[in-house]
């Protein structure tokens, strides 16, 4: 058997342990880039807020409706589209799978869909709340109904329409009203979502760790989601 000189064995072992050391660095590279990402999709979120917001000065406060489409959980394209937003990159999530190719055009109105956020139109602060309105929601849906004011479930429950007034409202606290979900479609690597809040600001929360982020809130929103 050929000896192996001193010198390869010694390249060898440099090699191995330059390979183990960029690992490390590997990671921390893919954990930043994901993190400029999720910064990205926050701010993303926040734009579709704004969104809302100029839709609301030129309709009494009134935030935009839900869509009567079944399983579009999100505002109609007429709704803010061409008047309201013209990038429409701002509805996709850059961790989206395909983002690349769902915005090639920024201006596809096809953008605005709930593909990666999901949008109700009505204010609701836990999961007994998200399952009566989500049932509501579907009864509507069926007989054709549309989204313009408050509804009310068969107990009497009434669910508030997303309204600027709600912002300064004594009987609800607008930084626990959810207005955007990130759905589970989304890469985030962590086991995350970003959820955007009535008053404007935005959270990243661990699955599990607290409403909306729950299995229970993204499955009854996929029960009821097109997509």
């Amino acid at each position: 058997m050929p000896k192996i000189s001193k010198n390869l064995g010694c390249g060898v072992f440099v090699a191995v342990v330059l390979l183990l050391a960029l690992i490390p660095i590997r990671v921390a590279y893919v954990n930043a880039r994901h993190a400029i990402e999720r910064g990205h999709c926050q701010g993303f979120m926040k734009y579709v807020v704004v969104t809302c917001r100029l839709y609301s000065e030129e309709n009494d406060g009134r935030w935009p409706s839900l869509s009567s489409t079944p399983g579009r959980l999100m505002f109609d394209v007429d709704s803010v589209y061409p008047e309201h937003v013209q990038h429409t990159v701002i509805f996709v999530c850059p961790e989206q799978e395909n983002f690349s190719d769902l915005t090639e055009d920024e201006g596809n109105s096809e953008n605005i869909d709930d593909l990666s956020f999901a949008y109700l139109g009505y204010a609701f602060t836990n999961q007994d709340e998200l399952t009566a309105l989500l049932g509501v929601v579907e009864t509507r849906w069926e007989k054709g109904l549309a989204f313009d004011s408050d509804i009310e479930t068969d107990d009497g429950v009434v669910f508030r329409r997303l309204h600027d007034s709600l912002m300064t409202s004594d009987e609800i606290d607008p930084s626990v009203v959810p207005v955007l979900i990130e759905n589970s479609g989304t890469r985030h690597p962590i086991g995350a979502l970003n959820v955007t809040y009535l008053d404007g600001h935005s959270d990243l929360l661990r699955l599990g760790s607290k409403f909306p982020a729950t299995e229970e809130a993204l499955a009854a929103l996929r029960r009821v989601s097109r997509n």
